[in-house]
């Protein structure tokens, strides 16, 4: 009798628990896709910009950059980082990769 009861008790599961609650919030999210970047200033009054998917980086931005068909330098203030960044987002969530085009690149400096 007590070899069945202890055979009865070992074959129940026992709950599985998270190791800490970030864990429990990334499993929870595993189907939501979110992404967000974060500006930075470089040298010579420059912007980059790093994006983020559920918090963790996924791409860096060296300071933006553009030489018109001029020749001009032009450097991106940080309202054209910003629109930058909100363009490279939706072209990897579109399954692209997050460089912008020189076409791109005018039409935001243009702005």
């Amino acid at each position: 009798m007590l070899l069945m009861s202890t055979m009865a008790m070992a074959q129940q599961q026992k709950p599985v628990l998270p190791i800490n609650s970030s864990q429990k919030k990334v499993q929870a999210n595993a189907n939501t896709d979110s992404y967000s970047y974060k500006l930075y200033s470089a040298p010579n009054n420059m912007y980059g910009f790093n994006i983020y998917k559920d918090g963790k980086p996924v791409y860096h931005q060296f300071a933006l950059m553009y030489i018109s068909k001029e020749g001009k330098r032009l450097v991106a203030t940080k309202l054209q980082a910003e629109k930058a960044a909100a363009i490279a987002i939706e072209k990897i969530k579109g399954g692209q990769p997050p460089l912008l085009s020189a076409n791109e690149l005018e039409k935001i400096v243009a702005l």
